[in-house]
């Protein structure tokens, strides 16, 4: 029985490792105080991903999704900071062993945390863009339009504005 600590191995692993991706998802936020999405106090035990993910329902009914976002999203992603996992991802890339970092998380904060190699999958929620005209908001400017304007609407043109992340799609037969 090996009376190493349990993260001797993996410390040995990155050590011998020339180089490194690492793949990251929902649980490495949560100590940041990101909601999961699955699990006993996940999102999807309070709302309906069919409606607050899926982008046919963002467009007939934005208000569901804004009013998610302004509740929920918002005040999560706004307070959190980057955790010692992000931390340790952005030094692994600094001293050059991390080559990327591929995130499901739609928080920004291992960009926050120092990270310049981020490939994000399911887009950020901090960029805000307008489906007409393209420009982008900031998370926080939107925020503040949610105050007087629920759905927000471009500044700029008056278009719809949409986070930069990725919705599902229920077009298909088997969806």
């Amino acid at each position: 029985m090996s009376t190493s600590r349990p993260y001797d191995a993996l410390r040995g692993f990155i050590a011998s490792a020339r180089q490194m991706v690492a793949f990251t998802g929902a649980g490495i936020s949560a100590e940041s105080g990101i909601p999961t999405y699955r699990g006993d106090d996940g999102l999807w035990n309070k709302y309906d991903p069919a409606r607050f993910a899926n982008i046919d329902n963002f467009f007939s009914d934005p208000e569901y999704y804004w009013s998610f976002f302004k509740e929920v999203r918002y005040p999560a992603i706004s307070q959190a900071v980057p955790n010692r996992a992000h931390t340790a991802l952005a030094q692994l890339e600094q001293k050059g062993a991390l080559k990327a970092v591929i995130t499901q998380n739609i928080d920004g904060l291992q960009q926050a945390a120092g990270s310049q190699k981020v490939l994000e999958l399911h887009g950020n929620t901090r960029r805000i863009i307008c489906l007409q005209c393209r420009q982008h908001q900031t998370m926080e400017a939107v925020h503040q339009r949610l105050a007087t304007e629920l759905p927000p609407k471009c500044p700029a043109c008056g278009g719809t504005l949409k986070p930069d992340v990725v919705f599902s799609v229920k077009r298909f037969p088997w969806m």
